[in-house]
C-alpha cells in the first residue's frame, strides 16, 4: 500500500492551503528504468496519486472538489446502509450535487448515446470492486446499450500490466478486447 506521509503535500487540505500556486492538470509520464529496482514503475511520485486516493476511500472528493464535507464519505455511508430492496441509485443522485451529475454517467446512461462498452474485470481486484462493474453492466444493459462484461477469475486491478501478461491472456482478453473493437470501428 502506498504511505499516506510521504504524499501528504498533495493530500487535501494541504492541496487547498496557497492559493498562489497554479493549479497542475497533468504531469509528465516517467518510469524508472530496466537498471533501477523497479523498473517499470513510475518515478514520478504524482503518477501514485490517483492509486493513494482510492486507497483512502476519497477519489471522489478529488474528483468533483467536494472535500468538505466528503463527497466518497457520504456515498460510502449511504452505500454501506443500503440493502437490496433500496433504490440506490435514486439515493446516490440526491447525495451528489446537480452540477457534479453529468462526471457520474453510471447514474444516467443514455443508451441511445452511450458507445459500445466493453468491461473487463479481475475477479479478484481488491482496487476496484467487481460489484461496482457488474452494476454498471447492468445500467446499461437494461437500458439497451451495446455492452459486454468480462470477468477474469483470479486477477487483481491492473493484471494486464503483469509481466507475461501477453501470454496468460492475449488469447482470450486481449485478441477478445482487439475483436470487440474492430466489431464497431468496422462494421
Amino acid at each position: 500500500m502506498i504511505d499516506p506521509a510521504e504524499y501528504s503535500q498533495w493530500l487535501y487540505p494541504q492541496t487547498h492551503v496557497n492559493d498562489t500556486e497554479p493549479m497542475i492538470s497533468d504531469s509528465p509520464l516517467a518510469y524508472h528504468p530496466p537498471t533501477h529496482p523497479t523498473p517499470g514503475w513510475p518515478a514520478n511520485p504524482r503518477m501514485h496519486l490517483g492509486r493513494l486516493y482510492m486507497q483512502l476511500g476519497e477519489f471522489l472528493d478529488y474528483y468533483t472538489g467536494r472535500h468538505n464535507p466528503s463527497l466518497s464519505l457520504e456515498l460510502r455511508r449511504e452505500l454501506l446502509s443500503a440493502n437490496e430492496a433500496d433504490d440506490l441509485d435514486v439515493r446516490m443522485k440526491e447525495l451528489i450535487p446537480k452540477e457534479d451529475l453529468a462526471l457520474f454517467p453510471q447514474l444516467y446512461p443514455s443508451p441511445q448515446k452511450w458507445p459500445p462498452t466493453l468491461l473487463i474485470h479481475g475477479k479478484a481486484d481488491r482496487a476496484l470492486k467487481l460489484r461496482e462493474s457488474l452494476h454498471l453492466y447492468r445500467i446499461l444493459k437494461h437500458g439497451g446499450a451495446d455492452v459486454t462484461m468480462m470477468v477474469v477469475d483470479g486477477q487483481d486491478h491492473s493484471f494486464d500490466y503483469q509481466k507475461g501478461a501477453e501470454e496468460l491472456f492475449g488469447r482470450t482478453i486481449f485478441d477478445a478486447a482487439a475483436e470487440f473493437l474492430v466489431k464497431r470501428l468496422y462494421p
